[in-house]
């Protein structure tokens, strides 16, 4: 069993921290495809009612909750969570400032990124462009992830 200064050691090691950064990234975009921050909104909700809304399962939405919490991105008080203050800003559909499709955006780069060393191996590209045909969807996430870095960006720029 790893002691307080071995946990420590681990975080600040800069390969254990590559090595499990996935693993957040991919709590963040399970939860905003379930749309689970626009489920809550201003709301304090318990699991059973966040699974009810959402229509996931109870024990699975729990855990994904509760990774969310440890993540910072949702608050836990008794059997209720919430959002945090940056997750009704960034992640709540509607809001001006909302994150959603950029992470959307992320998630279908998953696949491509998981491919990078085959590309370093063949100097080649290993996805082929998306068909906005074939995959509108990708390419509605793409436009959309665009505005919203330009809704974050564009105060700042004026």
């Amino acid at each position: 069993m790893a002691t307080g200064a071995g946990r420590e050691a681990q975080r600040r090691n800069p390969i254990d921290r590559a090595l499990r950064g996935w693993q957040p990234a991919q709590v963040l975009m399970a939860a905003n495809h379930l749309d689970l921050f626009t489920a809550l909104g201003e709301e304090a909700l318990s699991a059973e009612e966040m699974a009810s809304r959402c229509g996931t399962h109870p024990r699975s939405t729990r855990m994904l909750l509760n990774a969310c919490v440890a993540l910072g991105i949702l608050e836990k008080e008794g059997p209720l969570y919430r959002n945090s203050a940056e997750a009704r800003e960034s992640l709540v559909r509607g809001k001006p400032t909302y994150m959603g499709d950029a992470i959307s955006h992320q998630e279908d780069l998953w696949p491509v990124w998981g491919k990078l060393h085959e590309a370093v191996r063949t100097n080649r590209r290993v996805a082929e462009r998306y068909s906005l045909v074939e995959e509108p969807e990708v390419h509605r996430n793409f436009i959309l992830a665009m505005h919203n870095w330009a809704m974050r960006v564009a105060p700042l720029l004026a």
